[in-house]
């Protein structure tokens, strides 16, 4: 019972904070808004991802590597890719933490560089609904996880004009 009154307030509380946010196109609101969504989300991910010692998880569309962070902390090793190695630059500024393991790469998450079978998990947080071949992507993550790995998959429909809750 109370974790449906709490999946309820959250729900009431994302809608309050889209109508709230989203008509205001200034960019620090717009900044706000996504860092409260992530407070919210990148724990139920993390959760969701079990996050294991020495696993090798993939953060596919990675953009700053602010998650993948997230998840090396906790003992996995983590390959995270974008397509903007823009992006991916911040990531230089992470401090190096003892036996956190993390490597970026700049590609194509339709088309990626990596082998066969080489993720135990993969995490695409907030990005399927950006790509334009939604399908191109699901092979590609069913050919780089390993059979009975975990895939976690997250949208972000607060940021996405015109979608709703």
């Amino acid at each position: 019972m109370a974790l449906k009154t709490f999946l309820l307030f959250f729900k009431f509380l994302l809608k309050f904070l889209k109508n709230k946010f989203m008509n205001n196109q200034n960019s620090s609101v717009v900044t706000i808004k996504a860092s409260l969504v992530r407070f919210f989300e990148w724990p139920i991910v993390l959760n969701w991802l079990d996050i294991k010692q020495n696993e090798i998880i993939g953060d596919l569309a990675c953009g700053h590597g602010n998650l993948s962070y997230c998840i090396a902390s906790q003992g996995a090793k983590v390959v995270g890719i974008d397509w903007s190695y823009r992006g991916l630059s911040p990531t230089r500024n992470f401090p190096q933490c003892t036996n956190t393991v993390w490597h970026f790469v700049t590609g194509d998450v339709e088309r990626s560089p990596f082998r066969n079978s080489i993720f135990d998990k993969i995490v695409l947080n907030s990005a399927l609904e950006h790509f334009k071949n939604e399908d191109a992507v699901m092979r590609e993550i069913a050919r780089i996880l390993k059979p009975r790995g975990r895939l976690v998959i997250s949208t972000d429909s607060l940021s996405v004009p015109g979608v709703t809750l």
